[in-house]
């Protein structure tokens, strides 16, 4: 697996993916950055640390993980149907799942290392400017709140990866994200009532502040996201070795 591992990161040298991840890190710290410091000029009271990362989990949770994550699911599995080098794994001492595994994995461990970092800066960046100390458990509740949108978005990469395989392009990810933000942001604005945490997109874009919520319908918004990203990524692993070759 550690061979596999190395072989799918050398693919990735020198690919749009470089650029993308660092996009994905630093368009949120940049942002946050400037809003601290205009935060700061514009009002006279105290640093508020209740409301100091609240625009970065907004701009991670809206705009730039479901989208970001999306182009880099959908490039890591769409790539090789455009190269047309699919049937190559099949000259590998490996199984084609094995492959799978390992782009996977690559995505899952990129979308937890890049919370935590994004989180991890804009911390420092917020007691550079604060002039109070963060309350009790801030950090904490913080870092969980990281570690909710990392689960969300491995959620929804799966379907992501799901239609990158089935249609073999990789507009068919980003367009599924798009469509599944676009959907969310409707239906935040329509308030239809907590039955939209079953949507995995919506419950993504909340997973953050739930305190508006029922319990059973939070518990509901978990399971339907990671039974939905479940199947997605089983059948996509379906595709991905019986589907998409002409030797199976």
């Amino acid at each position: 697996m550690i061979t596999i591992l190395q072989t799918e990161l050398l693919k990735l040298r020198r690919t749009i993916v470089q650029w993308m991840i660092l996009s994905v890190i630093l368009i949120p710290i940049v942002f946050n950055l400037i809003y601290v410091m205009l935060s700061g000029l514009l009002e006279d009271s105290a640093f508020n640390w209740n409301t100091s990362l609240v625009f970065v989990n907004f701009l991670l949770t809206v705009i730039i993980a479901p989208i970001f994550y999306a182009g880099i699911a959908s490039f890591i599995f769409s790539r090789e149907y455009r190269e047309g080098t699919a049937e190559a794994h099949f000259t590998y001492p490996h199984s084609r799942a094995s492959f799978f595994t390992g782009k996977v994995f690559i995505i899952f461990l990129f979308i937890l290392t890049s919370c935590l970092l994004i989180f991890s800066v804009n911390l420092i960046i917020c007691l550079l400017f604060a002039d109070i100390p963060p309350p009790p458990n801030f950090i904490k509740s913080e870092i969980l709140g990281s570690l909710r949108i990392a689960f969300t978005q491995c959620g929804l990469v799966c379907i992501t990866i799901l239609a990158s395989i089935a249609f073999r392009n990789i507009v068919a990810g980003i367009l599924t994200a798009v469509i599944g933000c676009t959907t969310s942001i409707a239906m935040l604005l329509s308030s239809l009532g907590d039955w939209q945490l079953l949507n995995p997109y919506f419950f993504s874009l909340v997973v953050t502040d739930l305190t508006n919520y029922k319990l059973k319908c939070i518990f509901s918004g978990v399971v339907s996201i990671t039974v939905i990203g479940v199947l997605a990524i089983i059948y996509a692993l379906h595709l991905y070795k019986n589907n998409d070759v002409a030797n199976k």
